[in-house]
Parts: C-alpha cells; structure tokens; sequence
C-alpha cells in the first residue's frame, strides 16, 4: 500500500517488470494490438532469417529484401518454398514455414475471438438504436413473436419498418 500519493508505483519495476506492464498493457487493447504485435513478430522473424541466410552466403535469392519477399510469400503459403540447395537454407525455411503455420493460426485466433467478443456485446442489447418512426416493445414474453407478426403485417406498406426490443 502506497503511503505517499505521489509516488510512482512502477519507479520500484525493474526495466523487464516495466517492459512486461507495457506490453500486457498494449494487449488490453483488443484485436488490432495483437494483429500490430502478430505483423512486428511476423517481421521480425522474417528479417532475423533472411540476414542470417545471406551473411552465411546460402541464400536462394541475391538481395535481402527479395530473400525477405520471398519468405513472407511462402509464409502466407502465396508460393512454394524453394528448399533445394544447402541444408542449412532448407532449414531455415522450414523455420519460416513453421513460423507462417504459428503466425496463421495466431491470425484465424485472434480474428475468431475478436468477432465473438463483438457478437457477444451484441446480444447484451445495449447497442444504440438510431431509428425514426420505430415501434418500441418493452418487456419480453412469449407473445413477442405474435405481436411481431402482428406489427409486420400492420406495417407491411412501409418497407424499412423498424421494432426494438427492450428487455431483460
């Protein structure tokens, strides 16, 4: 417990302590910090793996940024990857290809939880109605439905009819 109000809590963190605060930090912020985070690692890998294979002199392509462009297409699975040659080139592409396998599924994971998160405030029903001209029912029983019915048919001249539910 904090005695003095105006110090700072993390002023005792050590720069890992510090660095972990952050980038959970940049995670709470939902999809788009993990999609941000997935690319910078997708990068990372990509650029640590094309340097390696180029100062070792077993690259498949002549420049850095064509061996990066490469390893980014057959990580997304947009070419096949050239493995012949040298086995240690071999192996780094198989690094990158399990690396693109890692980073796609991360992807599909991120993408899923993402748009459930999204359904499921949606079912909360607290999203705004911006209507004019709308039938409000409020309460919620098993008559909704008739009622509904009853209400399209009234209302079937006016195509862009609207009805909102406010209920429990």
């Amino acid at each position: 417990m904090r005695t003095n109000p105006s110090e700072n809590p993390l002023k005792n963190e050590g720069i890992g302590g510090l660095l972990r605060y952050w980038f959970d930090n940049t995670l709470a912020k939902g999809p788009t910090a993990l999609l941000i985070w997935l690319g910078l690692a997708i990068s990372i890998v990509i650029i640590a793996i094309s340097i390696l294979v180029q100062v070792t002199g077993i690259a498949a392509e002549d420049s850095l940024i064509e061996q990066s462009w490469v390893y980014l297409m057959t990580m997304f699975g947009v070419i096949d990857a050239d493995i012949s040659g040298h086995w240690a080139f071999r192996f780094a592409s198989l690094v990158v290809i399990l690396s693109g396998i890692f980073v796609m599924s991360a992807f599909i994971g991120i993408l899923t939880t993402g748009i459930d998160n999204k359904l499921n405030e949606l079912k909360k029903g607290r999203s705004r109605v911006i209507e004019s001209d709308h039938v409000v029912i409020l309460g919620w029983t098993e008559e909704v439905f008739t009622l509904i019915g009853e209400l399209l048919e009234a209302n079937s001249n006016k195509p862009s009819a609207c009805i909102a539910i406010l209920a429990n």
